[in-house]
């Protein structure tokens, strides 16, 4: 081999090497602004809702839950809204259907440790310290009981479990397509569900969710308003582990179970509801105790996709049961 030919291969070895170098600092440059630029964005997050008032943190000892309070202080009701599993924004999210209900009573975004703007858990996400860090919550903030709950999906457990240890401190309850406490769903795997919230939670750290455009239906400032608060969620090591704990968690308030007086009001997302689905539901509401059930042509987000007949069927509920 020539000596021409030894010096080109050795410039083009020396080329390829270099190229190589270059990819790695680049990656290196593009990972480090991606774990920069979510933090970032955090705060500002942050700075937009305490701006808008939609952040309001209250002490629950290690950590601080966002209550976001609106309507009527002197209403007639107290009205906790309890967030479905994922759903951070529901204090933007849920007002085209809370906009009545909010003229004439008290409505209380309370976000659980990860959702929305509170802080992410520093222990345990089991249904006794979620209903504990609630009830801390509202006591702390000054809003005194009895309150009406009003609870999507996941979080009627927490729901379920609270009026049955605590029924004197609720007037009444609203399961939104609430999971049914069941012996079966106790037992149901949770690694889709996990495995999901990891996705979810690698997207929001490397800034990918920061990108992606609102897919919330609402006004300019209610996009900006939903995506930081879905953000600052998805971002949220307290939603793994309660992903993690779901069927330990529906253990716990199955076990709690407990009929009694308090007015409740299930509402079933769907178009039909076999007798099948409505036997298995009964075997849920008969041990609540007090439990109406409607159905609502509608998606599990009821909320969202119905929020005048959902409202309604609230309002109703209500003055039946006013006293």
């Amino acid at each position: 081999m020539s000596e021409r030919n030894v010096t080109e291969e050795e410039k083009k070895a020396k080329r390829k090497r270099r190229e190589r170098i270059a990819g790695i600092v680049l990656i290196g440059l593009a990972a480090a602004g991606c774990l920069l630029f979510h933090p970032l964005m955090v705060k500002h997050y942050r700075s937009m809702l305490t701006e808008k008032g939609y952040y309001q943190p209250v002490s629950v000892g290690d950590h601080s839950l966002n209550l976001l309070t609106c309507g009527s202080e002197n209403g007639s009701r107290r009205i906790v809204s309890l967030s479905g599993f994922g759903c951070g924004d529901t204090s933007v999210s849920m007002r085209k259907m809370t906009a009545e209900l909010e003229k004439d009573n008290q409505l209380i975004f309370l976000d659980r440790a990860g959702y929305g703007a509170s802080d992410d858990s520093k222990g345990g996400m089991d249904t006794q310290t979620i209903v504990a860090d609630c009830r801390t919550a509202l006591k702390n903030a000054g809003i005194q009981a009895p309150y009406t709950l009003m609870a999507h999906s996941l979080a009627g457990v927490y729901a379920s479990y609270w009026v049955s240890k605590y029924p004197d401190e609720i007037e009444s309850v609203i399961l939104l397509d609430s999971t049914w406490l069941l012996p079966e769903n106790a037992d149901d795997s949770v690694t889709p569900a996990v495995l999901r919230q990891y996705a979810m939670y690698f997207s929001a750290k490397t800034g990918l969710t920061d990108i992606c455009p609102s897919t919330f239906d609402g006004t300019k400032e209610e996009k900006k308003l939903a995506k930081a608060l879905f953000s600052m969620t998805t971002d949220s090591g307290a939603l793994i582990a309660e992903a993690k704990r779901e069927p330990e968690n529906i253990r716990a308030a199955l076990d709690a179970l407990s009929p009694n007086d308090v007015p409740k009001l299930y509402i079933q997302c769907g178009k039909v509801f076999p007798d099948e689905a409505k036997a298995n539901l009964a075997r849920y509401t008969d041990r609540l105790g007090s439990c109406k059930t409607e159905l609502l042509d509608s998606v599990h987000l009821m909320y969202l996709e119905k929020p005048e007949a959902c409202c309604k069927i609230i309002q109703d509920f209500f003055d039946s049961t006013a006293h």
